[in-house]
C-alpha cells in the first residue's frame, strides 16, 4: 500500500490590510470616456497588458458552442472542443484576415470564411480551401 505524500505546510493567509492609496478627490474628466484619442491609447497600451474575462464557460454547453469577444479592433472566437476543452482563436480567416463569424454566440461544426469559402474546424484546422493545389 502506497503511503500518502507528506502535507505541505502553507504559510497562513495574511490578515492585515494593505495601505489605502490616496487617489485624490478630483473628478475624472469626461473625455476619458468620450475621447477617441484616449480610447486609442487604451487600445494600444492598456488592453494588451491585462487579463480579460471573455465570457463564461457555462455559455459553452456542448462541442461546437462558441461566442466572440470583442476588444478594440480585435475579435476572439472562444469554442468548446470535442474533448470538452475550451480554446480561443483570433476570429479571422488565415487567408485574407476576414472575420469568420459575426459578434455573438452560437453553435457550429465548422467556420467558413465568406470571402473565399475556406473552412476551418472547431479545433482551428483548415478543413477545405478552394483550389488548394494552387
Amino acid at each position: 500500500m502506497a503511503s500518502e505524500p507528506a502535507a505541505t505546510k502553507l504559510a497562513p493567509t495574511p490578515m492585515e490590510r494593505a495601505p489605502v492609496p490616496d487617489l485624490g478627490t478630483a473628478l475624472m474628466p469626461k473625455e476619458r470616456y468620450t475621447s477617441r484619442a484616449y480610447k486609442a491609447l487604451e487600445d494600444e497600451r492598456r488592453w494588451p497588458t491585462v487579463w480579460h474575462l471573455a465570457g463564461f464557460v457555462s455559455d459553452l454547453a456542448e462541442p461546437g458552442s462558441y461566442f466572440t469577444y470583442e476588444v478594440g479592433k480585435e475579435s476572439v472566437l472562444v469554442i468548446r472542443q470535442e474533448s470538452g476543452a475550451v480554446v480561443a482563436f483570433h476570429n479571422v480567416c488565415m487567408h485574407r484576415g476576414n472575420r469568420l463569424v459575426e459578434p455573438g454566440r452560437g453553435r457550429a461544426g465548422s467556420f467558413t470564411c465568406l470571402f473565399h469559402a475556406w473552412r476551418f474546424g472547431i479545433d482551428g484546422t483548415l478543413e477545405h480551401a478552394l483550389d488548394d493545389e494552387r
